[in-house]
């Protein structure tokens, strides 16, 4: 399965948390800016090469509007039955080992579209780096 999100919203995700080891690009604007965009180019590579049987995509936008849908068409891509309980996943008693362990406690929310805007004065080296006009 391959997310995707507003490239200059998943650079501005990354460039706002503190992460570390081998992730110090994302401290650099512009270089994670060129990252992105050799992330981008690595998945249309992909996309050519592996059939719609092995790759399915989804855009977070999409998952934001229509959770119950996506999901839906998440599990029947792996071919498992629906379970209600993809819809409730931030309910989990799970232990979240991620950088945005705040967020995978919430359910999904609209308010990431988008937010790159509202800062993009100061992000003019990423947007550069990944030809987004403000």
């Amino acid at each position: 399965m391959h997310c995707r999100l507003n490239p200059a919203d998943m650079c501005l995700s990354c460039y706002s948390k503190q992460l570390g080891g081998e992730q110090r690009f994302t401290y650099d604007q512009t270089g994670l800016g060129r990252f992105h965009r050799e992330y981008q180019a690595m998945m249309d590579h992909w996309r050519k090469k592996l059939s719609a049987n092995c790759l399915i995509e989804v855009g977070y936008a999409t998952v934001a509007d229509d959770l119950e849908g996506q999901a839906k068409r998440l599990i029947d891509f792996i071919d498992l039955p629906w379970d209600a309980a993809c819809q409730n996943f931030h309910k989990t008693q799970h232990v979240a080992r991620t950088v945005s362990v705040n967020q995978a406690r919430k359910s999904i929310y609209r308010t990431a579209k988008g937010c790159w805007r509202i800062h993009a004065v100061q992000l003019g080296p990423l947007l550069t780096a990944l030809a987004i006009k403000p």
